[in-house]
């Protein structure tokens, strides 16, 4: 039988939001000597956007019996982009997206959603999370 498939069906360069996520997730670690992790979870999003893929962004304290705290979440259909950034710790969404009553941002390409990501992972907020978990750690 004739195949009716494209001859190139490979990958087009671009990555996945959850590829780009599970990167920096990796990265924290090796900057704290694995005191803090960070993981990168699928979730069910509700059955109404049952073709759409979402993820959470964990922070992770091994030696606090596996503390979670959940730094935010996004989701995204089958083309990526737009996508929406969710469920955004309170004070990170006020300080980076000056946003006191939104609970969603939309990113409209992958350079602007790693923007996002940056201004995220580099705000006052997230860094007092990590600080705050040091020293409950102990260290």
């Amino acid at each position: 039988m004739k195949s009716l498939w494209p001859d190139d069906i490979t990958e087009d360069g671009l990555k996945s939001p959850a590829a780009i996520l599970k990167e920096q997730a990796s990265l924290l670690g090796p900057k704290n000597k694995n005191l803090l992790l960070a993981e990168v979870r699928r979730e069910e999003p509700p059955s109404y956007l049952d073709q759409y893929f979402q993820y959470s962004f964990v922070i992770i304290a091994p030696a606090l019996s596996r503390y979670r705290y959940k730094l935010f979440g996004i989701r995204y259909s089958i083309g990526f982009y737009p996508l929406t950034i969710i469920d955004i710790d309170d004070e990170i969404r006020r300080e980076v997206f000056q946003d006191p009553i939104g609970f969603e941002v939309k990113v409209d390409s992958e350079s602007d959603f790693l923007t996002a990501l940056e201004k995220i992972l580099k705000s006052k907020r997230a860094t007092q999370i990590i600080i705050t978990l040091r020293k409950e750690i102990g260290k």
